[in-house]
């Protein structure tokens, strides 16, 4: 949310502090509109959900397809998704969770 909020502010008043904090953040600026994110589900999209996404404008990366592994409950993918239909993904009956795909936190340590 915090992302799609910088990114509503960036497009109403533009300001080079906070384009410098969001590129900090290691969001992708060259389309302020998109938002790239990581959109977990319990199983592999079907057909008409993939389509009723690409309907929304969202961009599904299937071959970025991660299947439930082990202990974890979900799969997830990568999408782009408008910022302006976040609340209408969330409701979605299969999407489990919504996380940023743009993001400089490692996720590990080198000589782990």
């Amino acid at each position: 949310m915090q992302q799609i909020e910088l990114r509503k502010q960036q497009i109403e008043a533009p300001s080079a502090e906070r384009l410098k904090q969001m590129k900090d953040m290691g969001m992708i600026l060259d389309d302020l509109q998109i938002q790239r994110i990581f959109v977990y589900i319990k199983e592999l999209l079907t057909p008409a959900q993939e389509q009723e996404l690409t309907e929304m404008g969202i961009r599904v990366h299937q071959d970025s397809w991660v299947p439930r592994m082990g202990d974890e409950p979900y799969g997830f993918f990568i999408a782009e998704m408008p910022i302006n239909k976040l609340e209408l993904l969330a409701i979605k009956e299969y999407v489990i969770m919504l996380d940023t795909a743009e993001s400089r936190v490692p996720l590990c340590k080198p000589g782990d």
